[in-house]
Parts: structure tokens; C-alpha cells; sequence
């Protein structure tokens, strides 16, 4: 069961992601299960994102998929550091 999803943004012509947060809530229950195999289908050993650290606590958890999907994620505002502010899950796009 998916717990949050961590997003992206293109970076432009290099074709990986530089990361502005996660998103933990918007989800239903049935959402997070159903949300987990479609991401199961496109796991990767290898990050998507430009950084190496993204800032989440020591011990985290992180199963990284294959840039393949686009969600729509509502949220407040982006940081000064490029993260999203109050970030909410609205679904998969497309």
C-alpha cells in the first residue's frame, strides 16, 4: 500500500526529474492499493530525480518507479527551496 508518493518536475532536455516533495493525503484506501500495483508494474533501482538526497528522514523507505506516470497534485504554492507547499494527491492523469 502506497503511505506517499514523491513528485516531480521535468527537467528541461535531460529527461529525469528534480524533486519538490511528497504527498501523503488526498488518497482513499481502495486508491492506495490500487495505486501500489499500477507502481509495482514500474519499479526502478535507479533513481529519477537529479539529486542524490532528497532531504527525507534518515531510514525512510523509498521505492523509486520508472518516470512514466503524470499525477495531478494540487497544492498551496511552491517554496524559496522548490518544494510544494501543502500538497494534496488529485489522482493519475491521462
Amino acid at each position: 500500500m502506497v503511505r506517499a508518493v514523491l513528485v516531480g518536475a521535468p527537467v528541461e532536455a535531460e529527461g529525469r526529474l528534480t524533486f519538490v516533495g511528497s504527498v501523503g493525503t488526498g488518497f482513499a484506501g481502495a486508491e492506495r492499493r490500487a495505486l501500489a500495483a499500477v507502481l509495482r508494474r514500474i519499479d526502478s533501482p535507479v533513481s529519477p530525480f537529479t539529486a542524490a538526497g532528497l532531504g527525507l528522514p534518515r531510514g525512510t523507505l523509498v521505492r523509486f518507479v520508472r518516470p512514466e506516470l503524470r499525477a495531478e497534485v494540487e497544492f498551496l504554492e511552491l517554496t524559496d527551496a522548490g518544494r510544494l507547499r501543502q500538497p494534496v494527491w488529485r489522482g493519475l492523469r491521462g
